[in-house]
């Protein structure tokens, strides 16, 4: 988790996918945003009891769009290959976002 970005993962058809395999009898582990866990509640509508869910602090995490639209500030060329960010960043400085470029 050290350095990790904190941002709203794509979540896709996997509410759907969890709501199959829930319903195959399989045993599901859940791993999500807060508000993504609750979604997936709602969603399935009712317990389970073949399913886990685990959920991480967030304090408001950034949405993809959000965390993009930072990105295109710091690289317009839009060359994130080239972009080396570390989140947490535990320099002498304080600064919680180091980035450099390769």
């Amino acid at each position: 988790m050290h350095g990790s970005k904190y941002v709203w993962s794509w979540a896709g058809d996997v509410y759907q996918s969890v709501k199959e395999d829930l319903k195959n009898g399989k045993q599901v582990l859940f791993v999500g945003l807060p508000c993504q866990v609750a979604g997936l509640r709602a969603y399935l509508g009712k317990p389970w009891d073949n399913l886990t869910t685990m959920d991480f602090f967030c304090s408001g995490a950034p949405s993809q769009m959000a965390f993009k639209s930072y990105l295109k500030t710091i690289c317009p060329d839009e060359n994130f290959s080239d972009l080396n960010l570390k989140f947490r960043d535990k320099n002498p400085y304080g600064v919680g976002v180091h980035i450099t470029y390769n």
